[in-house]
């Protein structure tokens, strides 16, 4: 092979990766502020160190690791931190393998119920649980 087709090989595998950062960047984005998802139990999670919001999904797999839903990128979040999902009407964070997570300063050992306004620790950053009314937030949409 030449040099010019060496060139034009790196060039084609330097967009490829180019696209796929920005995808998985730009999904991660849409996550962020975006408060009415559809469901009947629409919840955020607001980590205050980093100044935001994230809409949650009936599961929400939590983290350091570009896998996860809400990623965190602070060094006393583990890769793979917890869990935090809707179960029979009722939100439910399950830490993952001893990760540190407290529940209005009460250590999560197992599944632990979450309500609106809870403050969570997750590592060591703090973050507030919502639990919205998607009814009285399309009202509010409505009014403005």
């Amino acid at each position: 092979m030449s040099a010019d087709t060496y060139t034009i090989f790196a060039l084609i595998i330097r967009y490829i990766l180019i696209i796929i950062v920005f995808y998985y960047s730009s999904n991660q984005e849409s996550r962020k502020d975006n408060i009415y998802r559809g469901f009947t139990k629409v919840a955020t999670l607001k980590i205050i160190e980093a100044n935001e919001t994230y809409a949650l999904e009936q599961e929400n797999i939590i983290g350091r690791s570009g896998r996860n839903d809400i990623i965190i990128k602070d060094r006393s979040v583990r890769r793979t931190h917890a869990r935090l999902f809707l179960q029979s009407d009722e939100w439910i964070i399950e830490p993952y393998r001893k990760s540190r997570v407290m529940v209005n300063m009460v250590e999560a050992d197992d599944k632990y119920a979450v309500n609106d306004d809870d403050e969570l620790v997750i590592g060591e950053l703090v973050c507030i649980f919502n639990q919205l009314d998607p009814l009285l937030e399309e009202g509010k949409d409505e009014e403005d």
